[in-house]
């Protein structure tokens, strides 16, 4: 049986805070031990001080984490300067959890001999990844590629990057005993693992889609042979220093397939580039988007519905979800109404997540893992 344990806590105090948090953890596992972890944490907590306590109560524990745009639980609900820990047991899993050093040098290499070093060989496929990786210095799509190439397409591969509560200067990763920066850690989970996800947005496609002529990952120069703010002018018809957040592109592989999104960063008046928090691919098809605050909240429901219905097994031992900091800054005073809407839905369920600076998920069943933007991921995992 799989066995989950969840603690919370937004004590002010860092060491009083995570005391608190493996308090909760022990009474939920009684007295089992703890085998593998997920570690989301407010930037400004002392990260060193929270690994080296969880790592004397949990010797050899399997971690990975990182520091995130906010926090929430079914335990506490919604925070943005907490600590939030879940810890695994199991008779029948297994956890391995691995990282990629340096990751905005050698992406691909930095994977390759991180999967290395904690698959053995003959590989066994793991049923399930979570990774939480560098946000501002290494692209989204390069890491989740990296995995891929690794694990396969038939290895889910799902999580959220690390975030600084919008301050866009450094964000930290942690795994194991460490605290990192410009890395890629992983928790792969093998054995008899159900799982099903659920990944909506709520923004909604408006007017014409238009192809992707010229880009260099994520810089996107031209549109239809045309600058790339042209495109946006045209069916906004407003300054494009207004259209940060609201606005992300629909991207779209081919024309009919289902789209993900891209949300606009910078804009060069000189040149007519935008450059967006993901890339976006050459040749693909793109359409503006928009959404009302209730259409954000809608979609959590509906992200939750997908994950529901798709869940192969009886009842899941957790929710583990991921937001993106571009919803919740959208939402303002509304944020809270996501993770309620969680807490309602999930009512009988353990439930952890936090705001991430991109969230990575298949787009459906069967299909390859990808890295999104304005996204909010249900993962529901449970023991066959």
């Amino acid at each position: 049986m799989l066995k989950v344990a969840i603690g919370h806590s937004d004590d002010v105090d860092t060491g009083d805070a995570i005391g608190s948090v493996l308090e909760q953890c022990r009474d939920a596992l009684n007295g089992l031990p703890a085998q593998a972890g997920l570690l989301f944490s407010s930037i400004d907590q002392d990260f060193e001080l929270i690994l080296k306590k969880i790592n004397e109560a949990y010797p050899g524990i399997e971690l990975i984490g990182c520091s995130t745009d906010g926090e929430f639980s079914s335990t506490l609900g919604f925070a943005e300067d907490s600590i939030a820990l879940t810890l695994f047991h199991s008779d029948e899993c297994e956890w391995k959890a691995g990282v990629g050093y340096d990751i905005s040098k050698d992406p691909l290499g930095s994977l390759e001999e991180a999967v290395k070093v904690v698959m053995p060989e003959p590989k066994p496929e793991p049923k399930l990844c979570i990774v939480t990786p560098e946000s501002l210095t290494a692209s989204g799509d390069s890491i989740v590629d990296g995995l891929r190439k690794q694990l396969g397409d038939n290895t889910p591969i799902l999580g959220g990057t690390a975030g600084d509560q919008l301050r866009i200067t450094k964000t930290y990763q942690f795994y194991k005993d460490q605290v990192l920066s410009d890395a890629a850690p992983f928790l792969l989970f093998f054995g008899p693992i159900l799982l099903s996800f659920g990944v909506e947005s709520g923004w909604e496609p408006v007017g014409e889609k238009g192809k992707v002529t010229r880009v260099e990952n994520n810089i996107l120069y031209q549109i239809d042979g045309k600058p790339a703010t042209e495109y946006y002018r045209h069916y906004l018809k407003i300054d494009f220093s207004e259209v940060v957040s609201e606005y992300p592109l629909a991207v779209y592989v081919t024309e009919t397939e289902s789209y993900y999104l891209r949300n606009p960063l910078y804009f060069n008046q000189e040149n007519g580039s935008i450059s967006f928090l993901g890339d976006i691919p050459l040749g693909a098809w793109v359409q503006i988007t928009h959404v009302e605050r209730d259409g954000i909240i809608n979609a959590t429901g509906a992200s939750v519905a997908q994950a529901q219905k798709n869940y192969p097994g009886i009842k899941p031992s957790i929710a583990v979800c991921f937001s993106c900091a571009g919803r919740k800054l959208v939402l303002g005073t509304r944020a809270h109404e996501e993770v309620e809407l969680l807490q309602k839905k999930y009512s009988d369920l353990e439930v952890l997540g936090f705001y991430a600076y991109g969230e990575i998920a298949p787009l459906s069943l069967n299909t390859p893992s990808r890295f999104h933007n304005e996204t909010f991921i249900s993962l529901l995992i449970g023991e066959g």
